[in-house]
């Protein structure tokens, strides 16, 4: 379920990218008007949305994704944050690819695999992977209304400075064991993107 966060929404940074410490980080949503079949109960269609951060810093990091991410949507003005997600499995052990590295001058980009999802008539959910195999779901709030703008940003969150892996994974392949692999120099902060606009137009 969602709520609405009382927000004065002239204070809201209206830059794309906002930089913590020599670390730039910006909602990575490259298509802005998304092409959604109406009236097509089920229909899931793939999201390009995530992050993308710049270290500016002359030290390398990586950069943690394992349940890291919270999604914000603004809608009329008013924003809406979940309080909860769903699933039905949970995954506790991180692997390699839940982290990047960037090395100083290099920017890296982590993808949610998002989906937005036909409920019914020209009403969609949209469903963004936490990283532990549950959902953020905001859901009935969006539909195809003409000139309709919804905005969207993440809060991004981390406190572990190290870890240790023992499991790699690619793709949708199974989980592969392997020797226990030792992340360090890892960023930790917690910062909240500037929002990023989109909108919902029907394909055909």
């Amino acid at each position: 379920m969602a709520y609405v966060i009382q927000e004065d929404y002239h204070s809201i940074n209206e830059d794309d990218a906002i930089e913590v410490d020599g670390v730039q980080f910006k909602v990575f949503m490259p298509k802005r008007i998304l092409q959604v079949p109406a009236e097509q109960l089920g229909t899931m269609i793939d999201v390009e949305l995530g992050i993308q951060i710049t270290n500016n810093t002359s030290n390398p990091f990586n950069f943690c994704f394992f349940s890291s991410l919270t999604p914000e949507l603004m809608i009329d003005q008013q924003i809406f944050r979940l309080t909860g997600r769903w699933s039905d499995w949970c995954r506790w052990e991180l692997f390699d690819n839940d982290f990047l590295l960037a090395q100083p001058g290099e920017t890296v980009t982590f993808l949610t695999d998002a989906l937005i999802t036909t409920v019914k008539g020209e009403i969609f959910d949209l469903k963004i992977p936490f990283g532990d195999g549950s959902y953020w779901i905001f859901s009935g709030l969006f539909g195809l209304r003409p000139l309709k703008k919804y905005r969207i940003r993440f809060e991004y969150e981390n406190e572990i400075d190290k870890a240790e892996v023992n499991y790699s994974k690619s793709g949708r392949n199974m989980p592969q064991l392997i020797e226990n692999k030792q992340i360090e120099n890892i960023w930790t902060g917690k910062v909240r993107l500037p929002f990023v606009e989109f909108s919902l137009e029907k394909d055909g």
